[in-house]
């Protein structure tokens, strides 16, 4: 299993916002705002549910990609910039389709709008390292 799809499993059985997966897709989407590889392991391993773990997820801007349908869009434009989509929410689920002018529409659905949205774009992103 690749990274990605190892990405998209976890997030695919997530019940809500994760900031560790947060960190995760910022390194995906914007691995240059990390000053090396170091720290974005230090980002991505780090397990701490306290203040400080907040504070310097904060501090470097991850946003809330799996919290917020508006960081989840931003993950979307920023990886994905030529795809469109859409998303929608029922009760306790949301979910999302997203394409590319000539090509197939990626689904996802997840226990969120912003989930589900997020789910779509890495199994895009998986879609692509399989072809």
């Amino acid at each position: 299993m690749t990274a990605l799809a190892d990405l998209l499993a976890r997030v695919e059985k997530m019940a809500g916002p994760d900031r560790e997966i947060d960190a995760a897709l910022h390194a995906l989407a914007r691995p240059d705002d990390f000053d090396d590889a170091d720290e974005a392991d230090w980002y991505l391993n780090f397990r701490g549910a306290n203040n400080a773990s907040r504070y310097h997820f904060d501090l470097i801007g991850i946003p809330r990609y799996t919290g917020t349908v508006d960081g989840a869009l931003r993950f979307c434009k920023t990886v994905l910039p030529q795809h469109v989509g859409r998303i929608g929410f029922g009760a306790g689920n949301g979910e999302a389709q997203i394409w590319r002018l000539s090509e197939m529409p990626v689904n996802a659905v997840g226990h969120s709008p912003a989930l589900a949205l997020v789910a779509a774009v890495l199994k895009a992103l998986v879609a692509k390292e399989v072809t």
